[in-house]
């Protein structure tokens, strides 16, 4: 299967709308995805994956989420499967310019579950085809797909289609990490973060420069652990994520300004930079060090003082 015969197949379900019911609905994509072979059923979840990929873009989300009070409630991922599910022209439409999701008025519960069904229905039809075909050996699509990848021409033409139709916007400008470079500059700045970073029940913990910018930049370097917690010099615990997902912060008007930076990282179109971060542990050492210099220098002092 190619592109061009995966939305062929779209259009097809779609010519025969209006459907008064789900079942209706689900028995125009059987009769109509049937006659695929089980190789075409594969490409079929392959290239899907590929234009669903292509719909994990911030600006799409971020329009979304601005009208998501005037849609049936469903995550995000419900909605692209149901862009999917309209067609090309439509699903383009929207991917070239997100303003248009304000103007939608087709989205609907029905059209949900209609979109929902579409984009998983390769993996009942394919188990039910192996039933009927192969002396009732059943068929596990997702163990299958690697034993089938797509076409790297078909791969290409996709590609070479988003990039024409659809191109990602600019990478976006964001607040890069500013820091001194020595622990003994971090601390004379007197303004320090404190972070425990947890991943596979061990427990990290880390001193950096205290900016918005550098939160987002420390949160993108660790977005793969368990949990983060954050807190001030008064040891006050404000900020709280799962990886670069932030899930609490007691300033909001902070968590806006640290978004700024983290959602383009979060959505890989900048990638977070390293800055100067020393380990809870190397700033406690340097500190105990310097005390003991200082206490050092104190009673060479008094040594020299003339006693009494």
């Amino acid at each position: 299967m190619n592109k061009d015969q995966f939305w062929e197949i779209i259009d097809t379900i779609n010519q025969s709308e209006p459907f008064e019911s789900d079942e209706n609905y689900k028995e125009c994509v059987l009769n109509t995805l049937f006659p695929c072979s089980f190789e075409d059923l594969l490409d079929w979840h392959h290239i899907m994956t590929l234009y669903d990929r292509a719909l994990d873009r911030r600006q799409l989300y971020e329009k979304f989420k601005e009208s998501e009070p005037q849609f049936p409630r469903g995550g995000f991922d419900t909605f692209q499967f149901w862009l999917l599910s309209r067609g090309k022209e439509t699903y383009f439409d929207v991917l070239r310019d997100p303003e248009r999701i304000k103007s939608i008025s087709e989205y609907t519960v029905l059209g949900q579950r209609q979109g929902r069904y579409l984009h998983f229905v390769s993996d009942d039809l394919y188990f039910h085809k192996h039933h009927l075909y192969k002396n009732g050996k059943p068929g596990y699509l997702p163990s299958d797909l690697s034993k089938h990848p797509l076409d790297e021409q078909t791969v290409k033409e996709i590609q070479d289609e988003l990039l024409r139709e659809a191109p990602l916007p600019a990478p976006p400008i964001v607040e890069k990490p500013q820091s001194p470079s020595s622990i003994a500059d971090l601390v004379r700045t007197g303004n320090l973060l404190y972070a425990a970073v947890e991943d596979s029940n061990e427990v990290s913990r880390y001193v950096f420069f205290n900016t918005p910018g550098n939160i987002a930049h420390f949160l993108g370097n660790h977005r793969f652990t368990d949990h983060i917690v954050i807190v001030d010099q008064q040891d006050h615990g404000f900020l709280e994520a799962d990886g670069c997902y932030i899930w609490d912060c007691d300033d909001k008007q902070l968590w806006a300004e640290i978004e700024k930076t983290l959602a383009p990282i979060q959505w890989d179109e900048v990638q977070p930079e390293q800055f100067f971060c020393p380990t809870y542990e190397e700033v406690e050492a340097y500190l105990a060090q310097r005390a003991n210099k200082h206490k050092k220098q104190d009673q060479k002092q008094r040594q020299k003082e003339p006693s009494r």
